[in-house]
């Protein structure tokens, strides 16, 4: 069986982290499905009544990944929660010209 390993440690310059029920909480990113609509109405990077994307392409989009096949790469909580809806940036490097691009 292949190891989970997160590939955003690298990216986010962090150590990976939050662990459930003793167990590694690393997900396949093609499984992070969470709505984005309030998160990214809320940073004003889509104006309501418009498209939003899936949270997997929010958190590409952070980690400025734009060409990776989604089958083997992996990501902790941790670093779900930075790159993903769950942090507010300041000065929030999401766009939405970044989205208008995302939602082809």
């Amino acid at each position: 069986m292949m190891r989970r390993v997160c590939r955003f440690d690298r990216i986010a310059q962090t150590e990976c982290g939050t662990k459930r029920n003793g167990k590694s909480a690393c997900v396949l990113l093609r499984d992070c499905t969470k709505n984005t609509t309030n998160h990214l109405i809320m940073v004003k990077a889509l104006s309501p009544g418009k498209e939003s994307i899936p949270e997997w392409k929010l958190i590409l989009a952070r980690g400025f990944i734009f060409n990776e096949t989604l089958d083997e790469v992996y990501i902790c909580q941790q670093h779900r929660d930075e790159f993903g809806k769950a942090t507010v940036y300041r000065g929030c490097i999401f766009s939405s010209e970044m989205l208008v691009s995302l939602q082809v």
